[in-house]
């Protein structure tokens, strides 16, 4: 199981087209990944992970998310999305859905979304 350290505020904001920039770590700090597809050419991602796929860890993320896109500047062009160490359920991968939240997981080194396309890698 791949560990995601459970911190009570961990937000990346992955600037668009491509990603191409290192994403912004709303705690302060930078950190570099690249995306391999998004289909959001022109938009921005954000991203709150959470340590576990429990459906209570998965609403604290959405209440952050909308915390966060809200101080953006451009939050009409920020989708956002829940990153979790596993696959979570099909209740929470619905939940997430349903909202307009892409849930992402780990599979190996890549970082997968419900499709299964590879987002990063």
């Amino acid at each position: 199981m791949r560990q995601i350290a459970p911190l009570n505020s961990v937000g990346f904001l992955f600037r668009g087209p491509g990603f191409s920039r290192n994403p912004r770590n709303l705690a302060g700090s930078c950190r570099s990944l690249k995306t391999s597809s998004f289909a959001g050419e022109g938009r921005d991602l954000l991203i709150e992970a959470k340590s576990s796929t429990d459906t209570a860890f998965c609403r604290m993320a959405v209440g952050q998310l909308l915390d966060y896109r809200r101080q953006l500047c451009g939050s009409a062009t920020t989708d956002l999305a829940v990153l979790f160490s596993d696959p979570p359920g099909k209740h929470v991968r619905n939940f997430l859905g349903y909202i307009g939240i892409k849930a992402l997981w780990f599979i190996g080194d890549k970082v997968v979304d419900a499709s299964g396309s590879i987002l990063f890698a």
